[in-house]
């Protein structure tokens, strides 16, 4: 580890705990005017006190990347630099989120601080690279991404090499590597600057996706992330080619499509059309009702009562292989399984597997009944 590093892991603590709470007042020109005097303390003696600590570093400090954008957006500086208890080390925000490996906060400080101060940056130097430093480390590609995005076609580039020179990129395989992960991530300008380094790469990278998704089809969602891809190679390649492409996002909507018109018609089977009894325990009686509303094409939710009394919903999901099953709002129950028409069997947490479940509705029935009782009927 790092020298800097270690000063960093050291300081975290004192920040989460030596520190007052801050209510922010107004945020201006960087400098925060707070209800509380603001001066973070350390419990350590010889540490004693230690400034600089702002809202913007105790958020990416415990990971709360929404404060941290609310906090950029209502003019918190993020070039404060703080100062750590040991060796004077002065710490930026984002640099925070280098050595916590926080790739989200650090995407987010990124993001805004190249958008919105470009023409700082460029004219100070040693802040541009920090930035650029700090998100490498967690989100290389989206370094990428953000400098050729907002126009920094120098540091783009030098990022670029920087890729290239990294073992997992290196090769013929690494650099198709390369262009994949771009176009699944969707990162469109990135990709932009590496046809310019490598068209062929592009090119090839395409062809082997297209391979793939072929070998591989499903309608599950990992293919359908590769084949919503495919469209971010449409610059680069011909014409011919991306019709190759459009059949395959064509034939994958229309499976989508017809899948979940098939699960509204499964759905619509199974639906009750009277309340019905599923268990008793005592004087507790439990009963479902028929089914009250699609919330989407996906989803459809059934009323539970308790004693007669409304006591919340259990909803089914489709899933890979079958049905999740979820109770939501439940005072007396937690439900949550799966149905598998295929081996006809049921499974949740509570009460393990059940075989020979001839239906959807059957299922469900007999997750309401282990959730409520403890045991299958």
């Amino acid at each position: 580890m790092k020298k800097s590093q270690k000063t960093l892991l050291l300081s975290i603590p004192f920040i989460l705990l030596g520190c007052v709470a801050v209510h922010v007042t107004k945020i201006d020109d960087g400098k925060v005017v707070s209800e509380d005097t603001y001066y973070p303390l350390s419990k350590e003696r010889e540490l004693k006190r230690w400034d600089g600590i702002t809202p913007l570093h105790l958020a990416v400090a415990k990971h709360e990347c929404g404060q941290v954008k609310k906090l950029l957006s209502e003019g918190a500086n993020p070039f404060a630099k703080t100062i750590s208890p040991t060796k004077g080390t002065k710490l930026e925000p984002i640099e925070f989120a280098y050595f916590l490996k926080d790739k989200e906060c650090a995407y987010v400080v990124a993001d805004y601080t190249l958008k919105h101060y470009k023409a700082y940056l460029l004219s100070h130097r040693k802040e541009l690279i920090t930035t650029l430093a700090s998100l490498w480390g967690p989100a290389p590609l989206e370094s990428l991404e953000l400098t050729a995005r907002y126009g920094y076609t120098h540091w783009a580039g030098h990022i670029m090499k920087k890729l290239l020179n990294t073992r997992k990129y290196q090769g013929k395989e690494g650099r198709i590597t390369l262009a994949r992960s771009l176009a699944l991530h969707g990162y469109r300008n990135a990709m932009k600057v590496y046809y310019e380094v490598c068209p062929s790469c592009i090119r090839e990278a395409f062809d082997v996706e297209i391979k793939d998704i072929e070998n591989n089809w499903s309608y599950n969602r990992d293919v359908g992330k590769h084949i919503e891809s495919l469209k971010y190679y449409r610059p680069y390649i011909s014409a011919s080619q991306y019709e190759t492409a459009q059949k395959l996002i064509e034939k994958y909507q229309e499976g989508i499509r017809r899948g979940r018109e098939n699960f509204r018609k499964m759905i619509a089977s199974a639906f009750r059309q009277n309340r019905k009894e599923v268990g008793y325990e005592g004087s507790h009686k439990v009963s479902v009702s028929s089914a009250i509303r699609y919330q989407d094409s996906r989803q459809i939710s059934y009323k539970v009562y308790y004693d007669g009394n409304y006591e919340g919903i259990v909803s089914v999901f489709r899933a890979d292989k079958g049905y999740d099953i979820q109770g939501s709002n439940l005072k007396h129950a937690q439900i949550y399984g799966k149905y598998y028409p295929s081996t006809r069997s049921a499974w949740s947490t509570k009460c393990g597997t059940v075989e020979s479940v001839s239906s959807l509705d059957n299922a469900i029935d007999e997750l309401v009944h282990c959730g409520y009782f403890g045991r299958y009927r």
